[in-house]
């Protein structure tokens, strides 16, 4: 069983969670997922937190759209670099 629980910055959200973990017997998983995610993406922790729960701009859209369409982005045989997206990023969470 999984249990989210959303918060504000500063709200204590943190603290809550570890408290009903441990009167569950459960563990707490935070922060570190990002951590995991990044390494199997073979990103930094901050590209990966920067994406989390965010959608891409629509300057982002754009230039990976342009990326996607042109010639002049692509990579040494043709290949043009496969952006990590977020549906990528929900694939290896």
């Amino acid at each position: 069983m999984l249990i989210t629980i959303s918060r504000q910055y500063g709200a204590g959200g943190s603290e809550v969670a570890q408290r009903i973990a441990a009167a569950l017997g459960w563990s707490v998983v935070d922060n570190e997922i990002v951590g995991q995610v990044a390494e199997r993406a073979g990103l930094t922790t901050e590209e990966v937190a920067a994406r989390d729960e965010r959608p891409p701009t629509f300057v982002e859209r754009l230039a990976r759209t342009l990326a996607s369409s042109s010639q002049e982005f692509a990579l040494p045989g043709g290949q043009l670099p496969a952006p990590i997206t977020e549906p990528s990023l929900v694939r290896l969470t």
